[in-house]
């Protein structure tokens, strides 16, 4: 009875989670821009550089257990802080256990043209070391954003692809519902069928 009554309060939570938090223009990658745009306008920012519209974590699973990362954040700059403080992105990765990962990313800006981060911008570096007792050979990936300006919507999608399994199926991973500044919508993912409903931030 108590596993059933789990699945019962899960399917609950799922069918109120649909009921309560409706569809939005960002919530499938690089959708229409001006109605991300116009979307964006009605979400305040308080007194932060950015809000983060939507932050989002899928993960999927081959038959080998490997694993497909994929990161999906969307945010507006809401005054110049914002250009200064987030106007990059990257990627950090490690070699021995995963494939370069690829970094798609645009900035829609409050004219409404659109400005697509062009590859050949990726610079690839070492990591930083976090301890002078611990050595790696992460990598990171990362690159500046172009046209981002107070008013403008910028849109990233980082996909990671494990190619040596850390363990015989599954991943580790941490996800923080929340940032520095204020989060609209959060939600991580498993395939195509959520994992946890997305939790209104604001």
């Amino acid at each position: 009875m108590p596993r059933i009554a789990r699945t019962l309060a899960l399917l609950v939570l799922f069918a109120l989670a649909t009921t309560l938090f409706a569809d939005e223009p960002w919530d499938k990658p690089f959708a229409d821009p001006k109605a991300i745009l116009e979307a964006a306008a009605n979400v305040p920012a308080d007194d932060a550089g950015v809000v983060v519209l939507l932050d989002e974590q899928r993960y999927a699973f081959d038959a080998t257990g490997s694993a497909t990362l994929t990161e999906h954040l969307v945010y507006r700059v809401a005054i110049d802080s914002g250009v200064e403080h987030w106007s990059t992105v990257e990627a950090l990765w490690a070699p021995w256990y995963q494939d370069k990962p690829t970094i798609q990313a645009r900035v829609i800006a409050r004219d409404g043209s659109v400005h697509e981060l062009d590859a050949r911008a990726l610079s690839e570096t070492p990591a930083p070391e976090e301890s002078l007792d611990i050595f790696s050979d992460n990598r990171v990936l990362h690159a500046p954003l172009p046209g981002v300006g107070v008013g403008s919507v910028v849109e990233q999608v980082i996909t990671y692809k494990d190619n040596n399994p850390m363990i015989a199926s599954g991943r580790t991973g941490r996800f923080f519902f929340g940032r520095g500044v204020p989060v609209h919508r959060a939600r991580v993912g498993l395939g195509n069928r959520p994992v946890l409903p997305p939790c209104e931030m604001v």
